[in-house]
C-alpha cells in the first residue's frame, strides 16, 4: 500500500473516531439521566418561574410546572439544583446539572452550553414606581441608575445601553425580592425585569404600585422581535435536546403549556406560541 493511500486511511479513521467519540459524547449525558432515572434542574429563585418553597420543601414556578411534566413524560424523577442566577452555567459546566431553568440564548453562553427549542417568548420592560413621572422615554433614563438581577439578560442589555450613554448607571441584584425592594424605597429609579415576570410580582402584591413605562428595544437582546427563552443543557446532551424539543411541541399542541402559564396570571397566547415568521 502507498503512502499516500495510507495516509488517506489513517485522516479516514481519525475522522471516524473523532466522530464516533464525539457520537458517544452526546449520547452520554442522555443515558446518565434514563440510567440513574433522575433529571437534575438548576433552579434559582426567580418567581415566577422558579422559587424555593422552605415551608413545604417544594420547588414551584413555571418551569418547575413544566420539568415535572417533562420528567413524567420521559419516566424520571426531576431533582433541583439550587443556585444563584449566577451560579446557573457553572452547575452546566460543572455536572452539577443536566438542564436548567430558562436562561436566554447568547454568543458567549453557546461556547459553554447547549439549548432546547424556546418554550416562550417576552419582551422586556422598564419599570418605574407608580409616583415617578420624570421617566417616559428611552432618552429620560440619560443619567438614572436602572436596577436589574444579577446574571440575567436584563443585565446584558442595561450594560448595553450604559455603554452607549442611555443609562447613566446599573445597579445589580442578587434576588428579585430586593430589585423591587429597592425600587419601592425609591433607592433607585427604575428597574428592567421581564415583561410578563412583573405582570405576576404585581398581581401577587396590591401594594406594589409600581408601572411599566417602555419596552426595551430588542436589539439590545441581540434580537428583532420578541426574545424566545429556551432550556439550557450540558453542552453535546444533543439527544436529550430532541426529546425534551418533542415534548415541549406537545404540550403547546395538547394545552398543557397554556394551563400552566394560566396557573401564574399569564394567559396572553403570545407568550407560548412561536411568532409568526
Amino acid at each position: 500500500m502507498t503512502f499516500v493511500r495510507l495516509a488517506k486511511l489513517g485522516a479516514f479513521l481519525v475522522v471516524a473516531v473523532v466522530a464516533s467519540s464525539a457520537h458517544a459524547q452526546e449520547d452520554a449525558i442522555y443515558d446518565h439521566v434514563m440510567q440513574a432515572k433522575e433529571l437534575r434542574v438548576f433552579a434559582p429563585d426567580t418567581p415566577p418561574q422558579s422559587w424555593r418553597d422552605i415551608a413545604a420543601d417544594e420547588w414551584k414556578g413555571f418551569d418547575a410546572d413544566i420539568y415535572h411534566y417533562i420528567g413524567q413524560r420521559l419516566n424520571v424523577r426531576v431533582t433541583p439544583v439550587w443556585v444563584s442566577l449566577e451560579g446557573s452555567v457553572p452547575a452546566l459546566t460543572s455536572g452539577r446539572a443536566d438542564m436548567g431553568t430558562a436562561l436566554f440564548r447568547t454568543p458567549e453562553r453557546e461556547k459553554l452550553i447547549d439549548f432546547t427549542t424556546p418554550y416562550k417568548w417576552i419582551n422586556d420592560s422598564v419599570i418605574v414606581w407608580k409616583d415617578n413621572n420624570t421617566i417616559k422615554s428611552m432618552a429620560d433614563l440619560k443619567g438614572k441608575t436602572l436596577g436589574v438581577v444579577r446574571g440575567t439578560s436584563q443585565e446584558i442589555a442595561s450594560n448595553k445601553m450604559r455603554d452607549q450613554g442611555l443609562v447613566g448607571d446599573v445597579r445589580t441584584y442578587d434576588t428579585v425580592n430586593a430589585l423591587y425592594a429597592d425600587l419601592k424605597a425609591r433607592r433607585i429609579e427604575a428597574i428592567a425585569y421581564g415583561t410578563i415576570y412583573h405582570l405576576w410580582v404585581e398581581s401577587q402584591d396590591p401594594a406594589m404600585q409600581s408601572r411599566i413605562v417602555l419596552q426595551i428595544p430588542p436589539e439590545y437582546f441581540g434580537r428583532s422581535g420578541a426574545v424566545p427563552s429556551q432550556f439550557p443543557l450540558r453542552k453535546g446532551a444533543s439527544k436529550l435536546a430532541g426529546q425534551v424539543n418533542n415534548i415541549i411541541t406537545e404540550m403547546r399542541e395538547n394545552g398543557t403549556m397554556a394551563k400552566i402559564f394560566a396557573k401564574y396570571g399569564i394567559t396572553d397566547p403570545s407568550v407560548w406560541t412561536p411568532p409568526a415568521k
